[in-house]
């Protein structure tokens, strides 16, 4: 799986990865059940903005896919036809020790957000919050939180928001 979210609870989740695979899970994770889906590209990114139950998946070739309560997922054009949102996320070298490279690419203008969490959940860093246009862009995470202290080593996710998406990749300090 590429993506898991829990939207409202720790017990119902959604969990998205290649050829349009969607799973749920009632129990905290302990088991998954297949959804149907409106596609069978890689899906990279499952989101439900808000904490509400409407809930978005985003995948290769710019497929979105919408659910209402968890129920069926169809495909989506929220831009207007013939406009499909796409974010894409890297971050090299991974693992690092001093410093990773971010690269992402937005196809739509409008707000960004770009954080680094901690294995908790917790803000480590906001490395970028900002409208962008349309285009191609990077930042550097130097492996230090917002106060510029160095953080230890170990597993920390960086988050990319993009207006109603998100994609997030994990990275691996190693000092």
């Amino acid at each position: 799986m590429i993506s898991v979210h829990f939207p409202l609870d720790d017990q119902t989740g959604y969990a998205v990865g290649e050829d349009g695979t969607i799973l749920k899970t009632t129990n905290g994770g302990t088991n998954w059940s297949g959804q149907s889906s409106a596609t069978s590209n890689i899906l990279r990114s499952v989101y439900f903005p808000g904490n509400t139950l409407t809930g978005y998946a985003v995948g290769d070739g710019g497929n979105i896919l919408k659910t209402t309560y968890g129920g069926n997922w169809v495909e989506q054009n929220p831009e207007g036809e013939g406009q499909r949102v796409e974010v894409r996320l890297l971050a090299k070298p991974n693992p690092f020790s001093e410093q990773t490279l971010i690269c992402y690419q937005l196809t739509l203008q409008g707000p960004v957000r770009l954080v680094v969490y901690n294995i908790s959940g917790q803000v480590v860093r906001v490395l970028v919050k900002e409208a962008k246009k349309a285009g191609s862009y990077q930042a550097v995470w130097d492996g230090k939180n917002g106060f510029g202290q160095k953080v230890g080593s170990g597993v920390y996710f960086v988050r990319l928001d993009a207006g109603n998406y998100s994609e997030t990749r994990k990275v691996v300090l190693i000092r």
